[in-house]
């Protein structure tokens, strides 16, 4: 017979087992609220995303790498503004509770968690389609953060890895064949890349220049 958790042993089984350990935090998991502390100069920077099943995962996505994911984009987005991270809170629908799958999924956040001084300091479960949500915060120095209004001609753009790959992820899951190529200018980008661009340039009415020639290797879909 499969073994029946409420939401407290859901939690205490799987989330809960290290107390807070940045020194911002100072009380998580197990009452109404958590309590946190920000010392003077720093700002609180906030971020959520939320995946749902079959719309930003398959269902048989490994549940390690949901929970790494899932962490890793907030993660992103703190970084993306110059925030140092230090908690994190996880909202959870399940349509049922699986102890393997939860087991695998917390591994995967909570040893992210920990790579980054990260606590868990709260959250909520419930029943229904499976969707994961998390909200982020960081500190990042008063009058420091790094909006997207304040591009300057002359600054830089980044890239911290290969362009596109998700979406050429998807486009095998989907049956679509790759290839490398040796051109970088017929290859599948991805709309992240431009938009992401585009909002943040046009946020501030700074135009930018980019050079295909100079970026890593990819690979292109056909």
């Amino acid at each position: 017979m499969p073994e029946r958790l409420g939401e407290f042993d859901l939690i205490r089984r799987y989330f809960a087992a290290d107390a807070p350990r940045h020194p911002h935090n100072k009380l998580g998991i197990g009452d109404d609220c958590a309590l946190m502390s920000l010392p003077p100069g720093q700002h609180l920077a906030i971020t959520a995303d939320t995946m749902v099943e079959n719309v930003h995962f398959f269902a048989d996505a490994a549940p390690e790498d949901l929970g790494h994911k899932l962490l890793a984009v907030n993660l992103s987005d703190l970084a993306a503004m110059g925030a140092e991270p230090f908690a994190v809170t996880l909202a959870l629908t399940l349509p049922k509770v699986e102890p393997t799958w939860l087991e695998a999924f917390s591994r995967g956040f909570l040893t992210l968690a920990r790579r980054f001084n990260v606590d868990l300091i709260g959250g909520d479960t419930t029943s229904g389609p499976l969707t994961l949500t998390v909200q982020a915060m960081g500190t990042v120095p008063s009058g420091a953060a790094l909006t997207r209004s304040a591009a300057n001609v002359g600054d830089f753009v980044y890239l911290s890895g290969p362009v596109g790959d998700a979406g050429l992820g998807l486009k095998i899951k989907q049956g679509y064949r790759c290839a490398f190529l040796k051109s970088h200018y017929a290859v599948f980008i991805g709309p992240s890349l431009e938009s992401n661009w585009g909002w943040r340039c046009g946020a501030s009415l700074t135009p930018v220049s980019i050079f295909p020639t100079d970026w890593p290797p990819i690979w292109g879909i056909f």
